[in-house]
């Protein structure tokens, strides 16, 4: 227990500074607190006065103190593990405590003001013989929210996992702290034991919380049931949506399941609904480059495209172009699958399958109605590709995104469609390359001086070199990260006389890259460099963002690899001869003897940029290898001949470097103990969603 004059601690020593911390932020103008002070602190003072002078929520400051105090903190409370008429409800609630038995036979009490000695005093009388104090903290209004009764749930009276009204009450805290934490995604995720539940936040995932399988797949049915999806159906895929309102905010919020070795996951987005568009300069671009493209969009003809990786915020910085478009002029019309934003004077249509309006319907139905600017979606095949350029060349001006590394890979991309060179020079004006970085926390940033590494690694970009620089720190406003948010760089194409020459007499996009950055063209390399001149990005960050571009050669070799009727038949492995190049960087040699298998992670790998070759059995792929550089192999276990983990020992032998990440559709955790022990960098088992599949391998090539 605590002594009179120590400050409040949990299992270690506790940090002296959360008060001076708290001062600290709030300007400093005001002598440090004594620890008697914090114990005479009521959670309404803890989470009210404090929480509103330093701008933070009540669970930043829950895990402010938590991480002082060196205890745990818990984001969520599960109503089925906590220990009912051990504390009087009264007390409980008048407190902003409950208990919770550990498995140990331990006691846990979970509350929101740790400095309360008063209130630990009597806490340890409850402790379990022969235990000491345990101590875990939260936001307060988790613990009123158990003795709130929701829509369909009464107040935290029962203690049946079972309870229909417990799966309402945990729906609703998920989609509130989600919310809260300003998460663009939710997952729940089954695992061997348990599921997972995760967000994400400024594009990266973090853990927000462990739930019994049981219980995680009643959660998924009710989410299931609010989009009014078949809730018996766990096996195929389903996309659904709903609005509903949290803490009085609208939003809409998107499904998509999938199924797993483990039972059924679950993806939910959350969108406001209708949100007014923002402008292109908010997005990250710079007003030169907001100009030229609003410019090009005011042409009679033409097509611009819009290009990035998965979520580079493709679709937003669309909507941005459109919402500057003059929509009383001109007749603009949007084919979307669904309407993500309202553009004030178009005519947006959206796909709705289960009605039999389809997207081909609607394109069709577009371009009878004779608009000047069309919007429609995403070119993903050779048919919508070819609709977009014939629209575009009978004057009118149409708008496509396209999933690629960058302005130039679009090329290649385009010409794996079908569209000749000619019909892109005559056709394009200009295609926009983009990616999303994230933006420095301002609180805590640090700056300094370029040390002579920063200084040789930024040379390379060209442009005048930053002489002060910032990097990251850490701060209860960014969550401990030392980021938040994120903004676009950007890169615009135009295809120019000369481009439209040097595409239509056949130059590789690489060369065309190189050209451009020879004449000082602001491509993205340069944008970045802007950014970390501005103290928005960190110098490391940008190596991270430009991982995945082509390098020097890349596409020219993808060329002469697929070409020869390799590319038309992916059930064939790709044959490299011994003269072939591989690119240095962000190309992935796939080892699998199921065709099916290979043609899935074809289709997916190369739409996001990654350069590929193929291999249908492991001594193949040690022969290609051997003779070649990648930056990644994705090899299956279960192979013909050589298994996968004597594939990666006999690499190894080989001296062959390249990351191995395993692929299986065994759901033996003893195989993947052994793989990861061989020394690979992961193991994904099968089936897998192309989420799931692109997010490992991102994480696999940044862990080299």
């Amino acid at each position: 227990m605590l002594g009179e004059n120590d400050p409040p601690a949990g299992p270690g020593a506790a940090c002296p500074s959360f008060v001076e911390f708290v001062r600290g932020l709030a300007g400093g103008s005001s002598p440090e607190p004594s620890w008697d002070a914090l114990r005479s602190l009521g959670p309404e003072e803890l989470y009210g006065r404090i929480a509103g002078t330093l701008g933070l929520p009540a669970g930043r400051i829950a895990q402010l103190a938590a991480a002082v105090l060196r205890l745990d903190y818990a984001p969520l409370i599960l109503p089925q593990r906590v220990e009912v008429g051990i504390l009087p409800p009264a007390f409980s609630r008048s407190n902003r405590v409950v208990s919770m038995l550990e498995a140990d036979g331990s006691r846990t009490f979970i509350l929101s003001n740790p400095f309360n000695a008063e209130l630990l005093t009597i806490l340890n009388r409850y402790v379990v013989k022969g235990t000491s104090l345990r101590l875990c903290v939260t936001d307060p209004e988790n613990i009123d929210a158990l003795f709130q009764p929701l829509a369909g749930a009464g107040p935290l009276t029962r203690t049946s996992a079972e309870d229909a009204g417990q799966i309402v009450f945990l729906a609703d805290r998920l989609l509130r702290i989600a919310a809260e934490e300003g998460a663009s995604d939710l997952h729940i995720e089954p695992k061997e034991s348990e599921a997972v539940v995760r967000l994400r936040v400024d594009g990266g995932l973090r853990r927000l919380a462990a739930l019994p399988k049981e219980l995680s797949r009643r959660l998924i049915s009710r989410f299931k049931a609010l989009a009014e999806m078949d809730t018996t159906e766990h096996r195929r895929p389903a996309d659904g949506a709903v609005k509903l309102d949290i803490d009085g905010k609208p939003v809409v919020v998107r499904l998509a399941t999938t199924c797993t070795p483990y039972g059924q996951s679950l993806t939910l987005r959350l969108l406001k609904p209708w949100p007014k568009a923002r402008g292109l300069t908010d997005l990250g671009m710079t007003e030169c480059q907001a100009e030229r493209i609003v410019w090009l969009a005011g042409q009679r003809s033409g097509m611009i495209l819009i290009a990035g990786q998965v979520g580079s915020g493709k679709t937003t910085t669309t909507y941005a172009l459109l919402s500057q478009l003059d929509c009383v002029s001109n007749s603009v019309i949007t084919v979307e699958d669904p309407i993500e934003y309202r553009i004030e004077g178009a005519n947006q249509q959206q796909v709705n399958e289960a009605a039999g309006v389809t997207f081909e319907s609607l394109l069709k139905s577009s371009v009878r109605q004779d608009p000047d600017v069309l919007f429609m979606g995403e070119v993903r095949d050779p048919q919508s590709a070819k609709m977009a350029v014939d629209f575009a060349s009978t004057g009118h001006m149409t708008l496509c995104t396209l999933h690629t590394s960058s302005a130039t890979s679009a090329i290649l991309r385009l010409d794996r469609l079908g569209l000749s060179r000619a019909t892109m020079a005559d056709s394009i004006s200009c295609i926009v390359g983009q990616r999303l970085i994230k933006k420095l926390c301002p609180h805590c940033r640090r700056l300094s001086p370029s040390s002579p590494q920063e200084w040789e690694a930024l040379r390379r970009l060209g442009g005048e070199q930053p002489v002060e620089v910032a990097h990251p720190v850490g701060c209860p406003r960014c969550r401990g990260t030392g980021y938040l948010g994120r903004e676009g760089v950007f890169e615009i194409l135009h295809f120019s006389p000369e481009t439209s020459a040097w595409v239509r007499s056949g130059v590789p996009g690489a060369d065309i890259r190189r050209r451009l950055l020879g004449r000082g063209e602001f491509l993205m390399p340069r944008h970045g460099l802007e950014k970390v001149r501005a103290l928005t990005c960190a110098p490391e960050d940008v190596p991270e963002i430009y991982a995945a571009q082509p390098a020097e050669g890349e596409e020219r070799w993808a060329a002469e690899t697929l070409s020869g009727g390799a590319a038309g038949n992916a059930a064939e492995p790709f044959r490299l001869d011994e003269n072939t190049a591989l690119p240095e960087r962000e190309s992935i040699l796939v080892v699998d003897d199921d065709p099916e298998a290979r043609t899935f992670l074809q289709r997916v790998l190369e739409r996001s940029g990654y350069e590929l070759a193929m291999a249908a059995d492991a001594a193949q792929a040690l022969d290609i290898a051997s003779r070649n550089s990648f930056s990644l192999i994705l090899s299956d276990v279960m192979m013909p001949g050589l298994d996968g983990f004597q594939f990666l020992e006999m690499a190894r032998r080989r001296r062959i470097e390249a990351p191995i990440l395993f692929l299986s559709a065994k759901t033996d955790a003893a195989d993947e103990n052994r793989g990861l022990e061989l020394g690979a960098v992961d193991y994904i088992r099968k089936p897998f969603n192309k989420e799931t599949l692109l997010r490992r391998v991102q994480n696999a090539l940044r862990g080299r």
